[in-house]
């Protein structure tokens, strides 16, 4: 491929990354807050149209970050030949897992806004959803792990600072915001996820921009 091809894929994917944040924004946000209660009741604050647009803006958008996390694995290679088709598959799985996540929002939106008290429904719906969630941030975790781990060790063609950009680092500093400064935390801890990945793919498109001759083949 050629180095403009390089450089738009990358931009596809990280201009996606803001309208998935977003679109969690749109889906999430609370005035209220008190997302780390669990409860989900912040999803009275949430209006249907709102509801909507977010939940189609990140189904279609989430999607697009396979064109830059193409390039994050193909600067992988140092870490072994099949390590570059192995990540990538991986990471299509966990996008699956994203988008089918930020669908079922509507879902819970819906059991919140089915009556007074949903408290008895949210707890019967949890086992279809927060199963979910779980299993993300533990493949974010181990994702982010591993990843750094190989960078640290130079089996990839990223320098060491782009562990800075990984998407667990980037989250705990959206979670000390919620905890310390919720006037922004609030909007960027519903956002976070995909906040994360769109700085990462961001210190991305800067490590690679003047390694295009290594990872194009």
């Amino acid at each position: 491929m050629k180095e403009s091809s390089f450089k738009k894929m990358m931009w596809v994917s990280i201009i996606a990354s803001l309208f998935a944040a977003i679109a969690d924004m749109m889906i999430l946000y609370s005035p209220n807050g008190g997302y780390h209660l669990m409860d989900y009741l912040y999803l009275k604050d949430v209006p249907y149209t709102r509801l909507l647009i977010g939940h189609y803006l990140g189904i279609f958008s989430i999607p697009m970050y396979l064109l830059g996390l193409w390039w994050v694995v193909k600067a992988l290679k140092p870490a072994g030949d099949g390590v570059p088709v192995r990540a990538f598959s991986f990471l299509v799985f966990m996008l699956i897992l994203g988008v089918l996540y930020h669908g079922l929002v509507a879902m819970i939106w819906m059991l919140v806004d089915s009556q007074g008290d949903p408290t008895e429904l949210i707890e019967r719906g949890r086992v279809f959803f927060e199963p979910i969630s779980t299993i993300l941030v533990f493949l974010v975790i181990i994702t982010s792990s591993i990843f750094s781990y190989w960078v640290m060790k130079g089996k990839s063609y990223f320098p060491k600072w782009i562990i800075y950009c990984t998407p667990v680092f980037s989250f705990v500093i959206f979670i000390l915001l919620y905890i310390f400064v919720p006037i922004i935390g609030n909007y960027l801890i519903v956002s976070g996820f995909n906040l994360s990945v769109g700085i990462f793919l961001f210190g991305t498109w800067i490590a690679l921009k003047e390694k295009y001759h290594l990872i194009n083949y």
